[in-house]
């Protein structure tokens, strides 16, 4: 006879006379097991299934978020935990994960307890768009003139930087900037949703490249930088090549300062300076001329500023950068000279001369006396010659007697006689005669001496 079972109760088994009912109690119970062999012996056994409650699962309250902000989720009930789906957790399995979904989702935690039983709860993460944010339109003003912004998209407006506005926190505030700026506004809307937008002011300002110095008949190019302008008149336009244009090009004669007048294509008008200096340090000397032995003399002496570096050149080629130079040109020629100096701005001024020298017989026109009386009365005391220029330091000067014996001799000297031999002796009173040359033209002629 075949094996049998039977188990009671029956109503929460699959089946009641197979060896391996499933069974799904809803409460605890004791299941009673009665089993039959192929004797047709029969025995009997019992089975207690204990049915424990599920765990109370709590995944929090639905929450509501922006776009772009993420919201921590709190999970409760359990010992470990299971979220699904898992888009936009930072981790599946914590209590608290923290939430950043794109869109609406509907979040489901599965919780487990410490019996492996299992329950599970749903929170919904509603992720609101952001406000549609516009901060209006870019707009373009004179200097010193206001404009109107207009916000639009939210329920609360606040406009930076504040410094510039009427009112910060109105959707159209008056904006007074002070030069070209960005206005920002931080839109929110009835969902405490935030969203941004700025918009550009321009302000019409110029202004031109730095102050600069430059030396004297230099050029240096003006420009205007900042917003766009339509016309440009420079003033003065002394020294300007175009005096209308963005970039003209300045050759001041003295430190000037140029004001540049734009005007843009709404009839802004704004101004701007730029100082030109001038470093104008001017080469000059003084000459004196006289004729020498070997040529002309000339003294060269610097009257230029004092501080600064010189240097002259001459038509022999010889230079020099003393303040004070003597040069000796050739009788009968032409010569020149200049002076070039440099300042401490690196400017350079070059002064210039060129000349004639005359011959030699030129300059020298001579007068001879022939009395003089050496009596101490202090009249007519010296028999002299004068001589133009150096001449005198290469004369050669000689008295004799009328029997053609020297009396006195006198080289590069002035030509004096006080009627007195070389060494001293005084010569008698009467007529003698004199020699005078000069690189190599001669003179003569008699004096008389008279007491």
């Amino acid at each position: 006879m075949p094996l049998t079972t039977r188990g009671l109760p029956s109503d929460s088994l699959t089946a009641i006379n197979i060896p391996f009912p499933i069974a799904n109690p809803s409460v605890t119970m004791d299941y009673f097991l009665e089993g039959t062999d192929a004797n047709g012996c029969v025995n009997f056994d019992t089975v207690n299934i204990f049915v424990r409650s599920l765990p109370t699962i709590d995944a929090g309250d639905d929450v509501e978020i922006c776009v772009g902000t993420s919201t921590q989720l709190n999970a409760s009930g359990g010992d470990g935990y299971l979220w699904t789906p898992t888009t936009g957790l930072t981790n599946p399995t914590s209590p608290d994960p923290i939430a950043d979904p794109s869109d609406t989702t509907s979040y489901v935690v599965q919780g487990t307890d410490i019996h492996g039983c299992v329950n599970t709860d749903t929170v919904i993460v509603i992720v609101n768009s952001l406000p549609n944010a516009d901060a209006g339109f870019n707009a373009n003003i004179c200097e010193n003139t206001s404009t109107q912004l207009n916000a639009t998209g939210g329920d609360t407006y606040l406009w930076s930087p504040s410094a510039f506005l009427d009112d910060d926190t109105l959707a159209d505030p008056i904006a007074s900037p002070d030069t070209s700026m960005l206005f920002t506004v931080v839109i929110t809307d009835s969902n405490n949703c935030v969203a941004t937008d700025s918009v550009y002011i321009v302000v019409f300002m110029i202004h031109t490249v730095d102050d600069e110095l430059i030396c004297l008949g230099d050029s240096v190019q003006l420009n205007v930088f900042g917003e766009p302008a339509i016309s440009f008149s420079w003033s003065p336009a002394a020294g300007l090549n175009d005096p209308n244009i963005i970039n003209p090009m300045a050759t001041p004669n003295s430190t000037t300062t140029y004001t540049v007048t734009a005007t843009d294509s709404q009839g802004c008008i704004d101004e701007a300076d730029i100082t030109i200096e001038i470093s104008s340090d001017v080469a000059s000397f003084d000459t004196f001329f006289e004729p020498g032995c070997e040529g002309v003399v000339v003294e060269f002496t610097n009257t230029s500023n004092p501080d600064v570096d010189i240097l002259w050149n001459f038509s022999d080629g010889d230079t020099s950068t003393l303040d004070f130079v003597e040069h000796i040109f050739d009788f009968s020629s032409s010569y020149w000279a200049n002076l070039s100096i440099v300042n401490i701005d690196g400017c350079v001024d070059t002064a210039f001369f060129n000349d004639n020298s005359l011959s030699f017989e030129d300059y020298f026109n001579i007068e001879i006396p022939n009395v003089f009386t050496p009596n101490g009365d202090g009249n007519n005391e010296l028999f002299e010659v004068a001589v133009p220029g150096r001449l005198n330091e290469c004369v050669d000067f000689k008295v004799y007697n009328r029997w053609g014996q020297i009396m006195f001799i006198s080289s590069g000297n002035n030509i004096k006689w006080d009627g007195r031999t070389n060494v001293g002796e005084e010569v008698p009173t009467g007529a003698y005669f004199y020699t005078i040359e000069i690189r190599g033209k001669s003179y003569s002629g008699s004096l008389y001496l008279f007491e």
